[in-house]
């Protein structure tokens, strides 16, 4: 899509949609937990600047011989675009921590107040995903009559088109299916969010796109995301999991 001088691609069409909904969620949702707008906007901003640098670090960590022979390009994601699901995630939380100590509020809590935004933006990635070709899966030929159900035609990174495990669609509907439970679950929404990356765990097993894999000498080895995936998993149940207590306004909340 070309707007005048812009060419803005269809990838960032549909992130930008699922990061639109998921900024309607917050604002609207912020005064029913206890949240004032004006501080919920800086936080938020905050906490989006800190998943764009992570979540371009991880990207250039994945891609460390193209960004080596092009430095100036880290900068340009109009030229060169890739954000890192999982650096994002790592980032957000780290922001997250900082606005919880700041605000007195339980990590958990702000994790849940987030969580069905996350989880939009991540629904919005994936369904990008598969009109640019990021996060492609396993190709299959011929396609049984078991698999079928999980494939596709879809196109890799180089535009190649051809069946393969509909990696892309499963996750953008897995992310919606979340996002949406953890808006019904309120202040346990976090837990959507940990099962989320459960599930983006399993779905690296069905994927192609090249990573660095963690060598295991006694085991196959292993994508670099399935074990950040499983890390960020269980890292957030954790949080959840903790009984953590906040002050805000003189009571404990």
């Amino acid at each position: 899509m070309r707007v005048g001088f812009w060419w803005i691609s269809v990838y960032t069409l549909r992130f930008t949609a699922g990061a639109l909904v998921g900024l309607v969620w917050l604002w609207q949702r912020a005064p029913r937990v206890g949240l004032d707008r004006r501080t919920m906007r800086f936080w938020v901003c905050g906490v989006a600047l800190a998943a764009l640098i992570a979540g371009r670090v991880g990207y250039a960590l994945g891609n460390t011989a193209y960004f080596t022979q092009h430095p100036a390009l880290l900068l340009r994601l109009d030229r060169v675009g890739g954000l890192h699901g999982g650096g994002a995630m790592i980032g957000t939380l780290i922001a997250v921590g900082l606005w919880s100590i700041v605000s007195h509020q339980p990590v958990s809590i702000l994790v849940s107040f987030l969580s069905p935004a996350v989880l939009f933006v991540a629904a919005g990635a994936w369904w990008g995903c598969m009109d640019a070709g990021c996060a492609w899966g396993r190709e299959i030929i011929p396609v049984t009559d078991g698999a079928r159900w999980f494939t596709a035609p879809l196109p890799d990174v180089y535009q190649t088109m051809t069946p393969r495990y509909a990696v892309q669609p499963m996750g953008a509907v897995w992310a919606l299916t979340l996002a949406l439970l953890a808006a019904a679950l309120g202040k346990h929404g976090g837990l959507a969010l940990a099962l989320y990356w459960f599930g983006s765990a399993g779905l690296t097993w069905l994927r192609a796109d090249p990573v660095p894999l963690l060598i295991a000498p006694t085991a196959a080895n292993l994508r670099l995301d399935t074990v950040l995936d499983l890390a960020l998993a269980v890292s957030i149940t954790l949080i959840m999991l903790l009984k953590t207590k906040g002050t805000r306004r003189g009571r404990t909340i």
